[in-house]
């Protein structure tokens, strides 16, 4: 490629992308994606396509410029030094940015001491110097990407339903004190109560347990309930009490729920909320989970000496499979592969950390569409009640409820 400037303006910009580069390896270093907002996430994302689009570019410049400058010497090698910095994209460490810092560093180096008499390339040097514009732009936005996401967050706050600290004042009591329990159908949380039958529909995409207040005299118990990136704030009636933009993607549930007790305390004006969500629904008792399945697509649950429960969870249509299987530590010395009892049920009451049974160790379960539930005995054996049918006190050998069996 002809002209001396031309190539020593490519240089000048191999070492800017060397030092974006840098920069954009910090950064990746010290922001764990995982902590990071979804508004943030979303502004890094763009930087990265755009800082990889920026260099895909100026390593097709470089190429074309070694091609040419290929019968002058062995210095075309130079120009190729700086394809190394595009492993940075999928290694993020500091050495692969050095080299294109190296390869414009030994460009001008070269060059300073060649006469070039050819002319300078004025369309080449037109874009090298627009790239080096773009990589400027791209570094200030990247060390500004906090605020660029507080401002598109604020941008999406316009048509959400603000509070109203009187709110509470002009609305009566929701009559029923049942308990809701938040689960998750076919992809989609809804609420049900202890017989089994829906109360709120399944359409959320996470839903947070309900959590009581008291306001003017009265009590109203309140949930969050998210579609896409929208939280709605609700009643038992599903009536809105406010909305806002959630910073977390509705799979991570714990910031879910740490980011409604926020709004509970912030906002609302709880002094020190707290979500029951490690035994949320009274009068049932817990088996714990297994550490190492916490965050597979096959969580294990502990349920009797004999059996423990496998739910399989499938990625295409997200529905659970139930399984009563022989635990682990009675097949350490056997070749028998266990029991494997299916349990058909569309629904047993779960979360991140416990397995919900009744007091008496038998495992309840739900069936929304069939309109259906009833519990699993110690031996998988299943026992249902119409939907009539709500199950108040489950002890021993003792079973109260409300209603009557199905003959």
């Amino acid at each position: 490629m002809k002209g001396k400037k031309t190539n020593i303006f490519l240089g000048i910009l191999n070492i800017i992308l060397g030092l974006l580069l840098i920069m954009y390896v910090w950064y990746m270093l010290h922001n764990n994606k995982l902590e990071l907002t979804r508004h943030q996430r979303f502004v890094m994302n763009i930087e990265h396509n755009i800082i990889f689009g920026i260099s895909l570019v100026i390593c097709f410049i470089n190429f074309v410029f070694s091609i040419f400058n290929m019968k002058k010497g062995y210095y075309f090698v130079f120009y190729l030094f700086s394809l190394v910095g595009i492993i940075t994209f999928f290694t993020p460490i500091y050495i692969y940015p050095i080299f294109t810092i190296i390869s414009g560093i030994l460009i001008i180096r070269t060059l300073s001491k060649n006469n070039y008499i050819e002319k300078d390339n004025f369309f080449a040097s037109t874009i090298i110097i627009i790239m080096m514009g773009i990589i400027g732009l791209s570094a200030i936005s990247l060390s500004q990407y906090k605020k660029i996401a507080e401002y598109i967050k604020k941008r999406e706050d316009i048509n959400l339903t603000a509070y109203n600290p009187e709110y509470f004042k002009y609305v009566e009591e929701i009559p029923d004190k049942s308990i809701y329990i938040n689960v998750k159908l076919n992809g989609k949380y809804g609420y049900i109560n202890k017989s089994g039958e829906t109360k709120i529909d399944f359409k959320y995409d996470y839903a947070t347990p309900f959590y009581k207040i008291r306001a003017y005299d009265k009590t109203f118990e309140l949930a969050a309930v998210s579609t896409k990136n929208t939280t709605d704030v609700i009643m038992k009636n599903e009536r809105k009490v406010m909305s806002y933009n959630s910073e977390y993607a509705n799979e991570d549930h714990e910031g879910k729920r740490d980011e409604f007790v926020k709004i509970l305390k912030d906002v609302i004006g709880e002094k020190n909320p707290e979500l029951e969500v490690s035994n949320k629904y009274n009068g049932f008792a817990t088996r714990n989970i297994y550490e190492d399945t916490k965050n597979s697509n096959e969580k294990r649950y502990q349920f009797t000496d004999k059996y423990d429960v496998l739910i399989q969870k499938s990625e295409i249509t997200e529905k659970e499979i139930y399984t009563l299987v022989t635990k682990r530590d009675l097949l350490k010395n056997s070749k028998s592969k266990g029991d494997y009892i299916k349990l058909n049920a569309e629904q047993l009451i779960h979360d991140d950390n416990y397995l919900y049974v009744y007091n008496n160790g038998f495992l309840p379960y739900f069936s929304p569409s069939k309109k259906e539930q009833g519990w699993f005995n110690l031996q998988g054996k299943k026992y249902t009640l119409n939907n009539n049918v709500q199950i108040e006190v489950f002890e021993d050998k003792r079973l109260a409820i409300k209603g009557s069996l199905e003959k």
